[in-house]
């Protein structure tokens, strides 16, 4: 009968690939369900995103969606400066400009929308299924 000098803090190799195949699985699993449809906006750490076959866009400011409001309700860009909202709530929201130069159409939760701002001046928006969920961008020059 052959002997295996197996200490405890080693397993043999067949045990070391079957961790990684494991580790290589749940990996698998946890991105790929997590990943969004190609359609959507996907944000990485340094707060670029891409929307499926687009340049990607530095966003200048990011507004969440969390308890039926915006966050923060109101911010300044730069002419030419871009905002990204994403909906952290669990219910439906949109990002409707009051003048209707702008609209996220529906946007589900963990949804976001970006838009860049060209028009200097106080552009007010709101939720429209929500009336008193409302912001404010102030877009500005040098």
């Amino acid at each position: 009968m052959p002997h295996y000098d197996i200490s405890l803090n080693q397993k043999p190799k067949t045990m070391k690939q079957k961790n990684y195949l494991i580790l290589a699985i749940a990996l698998s699993v946890v991105f790929f369900s997590c990943s969004k449809n190609e359609s959507s906006l996907v944000e990485t750490e340094n707060g670029r995103v891409n929307a499926a076959g687009t340049t990607p866009v530095n966003y200048t400011t990011r507004v969440t969606i969390n308890n039926a409001g915006f966050n923060p309700a109101e911010v300044t860009v730069m002419a030419s400066g871009s905002i990204l909202w994403v909906n952290g709530d669990n219910m439906v929201h949109t990002v409707t400009a009051d003048n209707g130069s702008f609209d996220s159409g529906d946007l589900q939760p963990g949804a976001a929308f970006g838009f860049t701002f060209n028009v200097v001046g106080p552009h007010y928006y709101r939720c429209k299924y929500h009336g008193e969920t409302t912001g404010l961008v102030k877009c500005v020059t040098k």
